[in-house]
């Protein structure tokens, strides 16, 4: 009877100490804990499902910025107002300062800052019929013969979110089809040119003169007596007018 008593008494020490052992910090590393955790993802399943979530960002982002782009590029759709039009800037760009003494067109009679650029004509241009490109999309604003100029037409167009009139100066009005208030499609005939020093260019050479002014206003000066005064205007070339 003591020898039962003994083993049973034993069994459970030995028990005891087993149990001990098991819940023991120290032997934990001795069973597969971990088989024992809740499935989860795992650090390189996470770092995958990360890198989807970065590319999707990135991505997002990509796709942000060429909305920016062609929000921007449609914001500058400036083009030249005349075929090889950077060959046809030779006498009186934006901002020259001009006297009759001398400016590079003689006779002249005018004095001070170019608030525009003068396209001119090739030689074998003068009897032919030249037209004349809207610049950018927008909406006539004036058309009407203005001393100094002959036919001008006004229009009014955004630049860089920024509203602002184009001037066009020595039309033929009678070439304009469009009248106040209609709306203008960058690249379309505006008009032609008005014939060289006659009533359609006020007595003028037959070229284009394009100043671009800042706000809703109409400015049709030519010139201005300081340079200060020229921040008022854009630099046609700034805008893509000069062509490539």
């Amino acid at each position: 009877m003591k020898k039962m008593k003994s083993i049973v008494f034993l069994s459970l020490f030995i028990a005891s100490i087993a149990l001990f052992l098991f819940f023991s910090p120290q032997m934990k590393s001795f069973f597969p804990y971990d088989t024992m955790k809740t499935p989860s993802i795992s650090e390189q399943d996470n770092s995958l499902v990360e890198g989807e979530m970065n590319s999707s960002e990135d991505q997002g982002a990509k796709s942000e910025q060429r909305d920016v782009q062609v929000i921007s590029k449609e914001n500058f759709a400036f083009t030249a107002p005349m075929d090889q039009a950077e060959k046809r800037i030779s006498k009186k760009p934006f901002g020259m300062f001009i006297t009759p003494e001398t400016s590079s067109v003689q006779p002249d009679k005018f004095y001070g800052f170019h608030t525009g650029t003068d396209w001119e004509i090739f030689p074998e241009e003068m009897d032919a019929d030249v037209p004349v490109r809207a610049v950018c999309s927008g909406t006539m604003r004036l058309k009407k013969y203005v001393s100094g100029y002959g036919g001008v037409v006004v229009e009014e167009c955004k630049f860089s979110d920024e509203t602002i009139t184009v001037v066009y100066g020595h039309l033929n009005l009678e070439s304009v089809k469009n009248d106040q208030g209609d709306p203008v499609k960058v690249g379309e005939v505006i008009g032609l040119l008005g014939a060289n020093k006659s009533a359609q260019t006020d007595g003028e050479r037959k070229h284009l003169h394009l100043s671009i002014h800042r706000g809703t206003s109409i400015n049709l000066r030519g010139y201005v007596d300081s340079k200060s005064n020229l921040s008022d205007w854009i630099d046609p070339c700034a805008s893509g007018c000069c062509g490539q």
